[in-house]
């Protein structure tokens, strides 16, 4: 059973609204996996390079890190990216771009709960224990090396693992405030580590545009999600890497479609998911009427994905524009302990001031603009730009919320002075203690968190195997 309810006990938002605190993470075996959909996307070399929050770890390195992972869940790599409307303004009037928008690819796993994906090995693999219900309290330390961790069992019975190497992957919130709580302990080698917390950071997301198809055909034939081999890939656009400008929010676009059939549809798809993977809530009430108006466009449906291999898209109610921009990394944008508490795991809680610093409102412009003028050169559709968006006025960027991309807190550095882990994800002023996840992240880029975390992990656990 994967347990929600906790989330806005240990957690709480004190600045700009952010939804995946509260709602965005599971407790459970499984843990969010069993939440979230599958998608994964991977960075590129603007995103590492951000002035200010550059990653200390090269792009080839990390790609490589992507494709053992790819190996590791058992799919092939998405296709290459490729240049998309050919040459570009942004309007009437103006200079060219000198940007190329370029049409990428993500995947999605067929089976997005690491739970079952790994079901196998956590049954018989004996170097593997479970335990559930337990609770971080505490790491001991004698001077940097770890020596065990305590733990809290349910009922409160303690308990105490030993290992050379500890890893902790609690998710971005659970590990930035076991670290910050760890911290007011005198022989907590990060207790003088102001970095601690900071540079909280999660995608802007929302809707940019409407869109006016022109090529209805030729827009579905490169917009609809397809599957190859079996694995869904959704197509997405971007500014290419190599003539993103220097310092560039990285932004990612993305065609939203409105259909009450396809309401009706995510519905079912979410009661199936809900009810194998063991969810507490659930859309049961729903399903007479989900059932009822999908039984005349399934058939459609399925005689699409059987001659095309693609998934029909629906937009009967509208079809939209919607955009994922990084966050420009900030020191005010935190996450402190707060005042209440301790609670029940006998940590207090969080509270998440996340800020946004306002800058990536003209990047946003100039990226909608530019796939507008990709998609009129290609005589796909056309786009109607927010106004508030066109205008620059900064009221469109209240429009967009957090997409469930938690990140930073516990950043990677080049120097202890800096960040809190180094390139190994090792904590700095210790010898064997790390950090897998989205936590490290300096930057979120374009793209969405979870592959890269994985692909960290995956660096991290080749690491460790030859230490």
């Amino acid at each position: 059973m994967i347990e929600t309810a906790s989330n806005p006990l240990t957690a709480r938002p004190i600045g700009k609204a952010h939804n995946g605190i509260l709602h965005g993470r599971g407790q459970g075996l499984g843990g969010t996996s069993v939440l979230w959909g599958g998608q994964l996307a991977e960075l590129d070399q603007a995103d590492l390079a951000r002035p200010g929050a550059a990653w200390p770890l090269s792009c080839s390195e990390l790609h490589r890190c992507y494709q053992d992972t790819y190996a590791r869940l058992g799919i092939a790599s998405p296709p290459a990216a490729e240049p998309f409307g050919g040459d570009q303004l942004r309007g009437p009037g103006s200079e060219p771009s000198g940007a190329v928008v370029e049409r990428f690819f993500t995947t999605w796993l067929p089976e997005p709960n690491f739970a079952r994906l790994f079901k196998k090995e956590l049954l018989t693999n004996d170097r593997i224990r479970v335990l559930l219900n337990t609770s971080v309290k505490a790491i001991s330390f004698v001077g940097e090396r770890a020596l065990s961790v305590e733990a809290q069992c349910g009922g409160g019975r303690p308990l105490q693992l030993v290992g050379d190497d500890i890893v902790l992957a609690c998710g971005t919130l659970a590990v930035n405030r076991l670290m910050l709580f760890m911290a007011r302990q005198e022989t907590t080698p990060w207790r003088h580590n102001t970095q601690v917390g900071r540079r909280f950071q999660d995608h802007l997301g929302g809707r940019a545009a409407g869109v006016r198809l022109l090529d209805e055909p030729g827009f579905r034939q490169l917009f609809e999600n397809r599957f190859v081999n079996d694995i869904k890939l959704q197509p997405k656009l971007r500014w290419c890497g190599e003539d993103r400008n220097a310092g560039s929010v990285g932004v990612a676009g993305l065609f939203a479609f409105d259909s009450e059939v396809g309401e009706n549809l995510s519905n079912l798809k979410g009661l199936v998911r809900s009810l194998r993977s063991g969810i507490e809530f659930s859309a049961l009430r729903r399903l007479p009427v989900d059932l009822l108006r999908l039984g005349r466009i399934l058939l459609p449906i399925a005689r699409h994905y059987v001659r095309e291999r693609r998934i029909l898209a629906l937009f009967d109610r509208g079809l939209d524009f919607h955009v994922q921009a990084e966050q420009i990394p900030l020191d005010r944008s935190r996450i402190t302990l707060s005042d209440r508490g301790p609670l029940d795991d006998g940590l207090p809680a969080i509270d998440v001031d996340w800020q946004v610093d306002g800058g990536e409102l003209a990047p946003l412009r100039l990226f909608v603009m530019d796939v507008d003028a990709a998609l009129r050169s290609a005589g796909i559709a056309e786009l109607d730009i927010d106004p508030r968006l066109r205008d620059l006025d900064t009221g469109f960027l209240d429009t967009l919320s957090d997409t469930y991309h938690a990140c930073g807190g516990l950043c990677m550095s080049a120097t202890a002075q800096t960040g809190v882990v180094d390139t190994d994800c090792r904590v700095w002023g210790t010898r064997n203690l790390y950090i897998a996840g989205s936590a490290v992240f300096p930057s979120s880029g374009h793209a969405n968190s979870t592959f890269t975390a994985l692909a960290l992990a995956t660096r991290l656990a080749g690491h460790l195997s030859r230490a």
